[in-house]
């Protein structure tokens, strides 16, 4: 991940960041662009977003009642 400072132009037509701060993990590597996987994999379906079915959230909560 990078911490930016937002910026605009003088005429506010343009947005735009400026890198301040990225983070690096235990041997000094940045983190950015390293995809961390999770420890569980659970996928929601389109069904389940349309009808406001959770499997992530239910998981997480099952897994934090261990």
């Amino acid at each position: 991940m990078t911490a930016v400072w937002w910026e605009t132009l003088i005429d506010n037509s343009l947005i735009f960041g400026i890198p301040q701060v990225g983070c690096r993990d235990m041997r000094g590597n940045y983190c950015e662009n390293t995809p961390l996987l999770p420890d569980v994999e659970v996928y929601n379906t389109p069904e389940d977003y349309l009808t406001g079915h959770d499997r992530q959230l239910e998981r997480a909560v099952q897994e934090m009642l261990k």
